[in-house]
């Protein structure tokens, strides 16, 4: 994306309707065969519309659709926003929330780097309001930490009101990073996740 890796030097994105456009061009160069869409925290809203977009211009739909550490769409952000906070305010925050490095977070060349890509990040999330629309017609996995401040197993099973194609929910020990604290079994099930959707795939065409 924009602001990011090889495209670091062009302006960053700071919302839902900039990024779903990018996103969506850069996956249909890639998506001439079955693919999966994955997404953690606001990336997983952004794998979400980056999908609800492609079943709205009728284009090839991923197989499956995972993500991880997000309440549902529709369920609103009850905390002041990140994105609005002063720097040492969020630098605080992020230390409490986990997940930066913080080799990043005490640095002051590394934070002069990663600090607007973060609080980018943050806007778009924050600022992201849910518009009503169909089921996705894509089955639908969502992961989410028990111990997560962000987000409730509650929130995390709200997702099924979005899913018309099947749904599932997974919990592991841990807070919003657990994929970090449950590496080998996130993996483990993803993989099994990309397996089956490709087989059942197979099994359609067959």
């Amino acid at each position: 994306m924009p602001g990011r890796e090889e495209r670091y030097h062009e302006p960053m994105l700071l919302s839902m309707d900039q990024v779903v456009p990018q996103a969506s061009n850069s996956i249909l160069q890639r998506a001439d065969r079955p693919y999966v869409l994955f997404g953690h925290s606001v990336g997983a809203l952004m794998a979400y519309e980056v999908a609800r977009h492609f079943m709205a211009q009728g284009l090839r739909l991923p197989l499956h659709l995972i993500v991880g550490g997000k309440r549902a769409p529709h369920v609103p952000i009850d905390r002041k926003p990140m994105h609005e906070l002063s720097d040492r305010e969020l630098i605080d925050r992020l230390h409490q929330f986990g997940g930066t490095p913080k080799a990043v977070l005490e640095t002051p060349e590394l934070l002069e780097l990663f600090l607007p890509r973060l609080r980018a990040d943050f806007q778009i999330n924050e600022t992201y309001r849910y518009r009503a629309g169909p089921g996705l017609a894509v089955p639908t996995t969502v992961l989410g930490g028990m111990e997560d401040s962000e987000t409730s197993q509650q929130t995390l099973q709200a997702w099924q009101q979005h899913a018309a194609a099947g749904f599932q929910l997974r919990m592991y020990q841990g807070g919003h990073f657990f994929i970090h604290q449950n590496e080998d079994r996130v993996l483990a099930d993803i993989q099994g996740i990309v397996l089956n959707a490709a087989q059942s795939a197979l099994a359609g065409a067959a």
